[in-house]
């Protein structure tokens, strides 16, 4: 049961790790979750990202 709450607090952190990471891109993680993959993959490598580091 710990080991699951652990797991749990990791993805936590991970989430807010990437939303401080768009954040400093200039991009806001609710417009990129919505739009289309392939205007979303342009414009992560627009702002010097790896799209394939980001699951949406």
């Amino acid at each position: 049961m710990d080991e699951m709450m652990k797991d749990d607090e990791k993805n936590i952190f991970d989430d807010d790790d990437e939303i401080d990471t768009f954040a400093d891109a200039g991009l806001d993680y609710d417009e990129l979750e919505f739009m289309d993959p392939d205007e979303r993959r342009e414009v992560l490598e627009d702002a010097g990202l790896d799209p394939d580091e980001f699951d949406f």
